[in-house]
C-alpha cells in the first residue's frame, strides 16, 4: 500500500508541475541548473555591426559560461547549446559565421565545440543576429534529460534568461 501511495503522490506532483504555464525566468548572472552542469549568461552586449558585417537588427553578444560540477564526467557541448526565443515564440539560433568574424576582429581563436572536464569551467561568446522587430528576447538551453533532472522534472528546458 505504501508504494501505491508514493506512486500516486509522485504522479500528482508530475501532473501539477507539467500543467504549470509559468515559465521560470532568470536574470543575467543567474545559472540554469542541468544535472551536474550550470549554464550562466555572464554578460550581454548589443551591437549593430561586427567588423564588416551588418546585423539584421542587432547582434546579441552573449558571454556564456558552463560549470561542470560532476566528479567524473566530461561535459561535451557546442555553441548550439543555447538559442533565443522572443515574445512571439520565434526561435533564433547562434550565428556561427558572425561568431567567427567577432573572434577574428578581437584577435582570439574561435571555438564551436567544447569538452568541459569534471570540476572545470568553459566560456564561449555566442552571437545571435536578431531582426529589428524582435521584442523581449530570452536565452534558453537545450540538452538531454539526465539522471539529475528527475528530481526537478527537467526544469532546465523551461528556464529562460531575460535579455531585455
Amino acid at each position: 500500500m505504501g508504494a501505491l501511495r508514493f506512486t500516486s503522490i509522485l504522479a500528482a506532483a508530475v501532473l501539477w508541475t507539467s500543467c504549470s504555464r509559468e515559465e521560470p525566468t532568470l536574470r543575467v548572472g543567474q545559472p540554469i541548473h542541468h544535472d551536474d552542469f550550470e549554464y550562466t549568461v555572464d554578460s550581454l552586449e548589443r551591437t549593430p555591426r561586427i567588423a564588416d558585417r551588418q546585423a539584421h537588427g542587432a547582434f546579441y553578444l552573449i558571454e556564456f559560461r558552463v560549470d561542470n560540477h560532476a566528479k567524473r564526467v566530461n561535459h561535451r557541448w557546442a555553441n548550439d547549446i543555447a538559442y533565443l526565443v522572443d515574445s512571439a515564440g520565434r526561435r533564433y539560433e547562434s550565428d556561427i559565421d558572425a561568431g567567427r568574424a567577432l573572434a577574428a576582429a578581437r584577435g582570439v581563436p574561435f571555438r564551436d565545440q567544447y569538452v568541459t572536464p569534471p570540476g572545470g569551467t568553459d566560456r564561449a561568446l555566442l552571437v545571435f543576429d536578431l531582426p529589428s522587430n524582435v521584442s523581449e528576447p530570452f536565452l534558453m538551453v537545450r540538452g538531454w534529460f539526465l539522471m539529475g533532472d528527475v528530481f526537478d522534472l527537467g526544469q532546465y528546458a523551461r528556464r529562460r534568461v531575460r535579455l531585455f
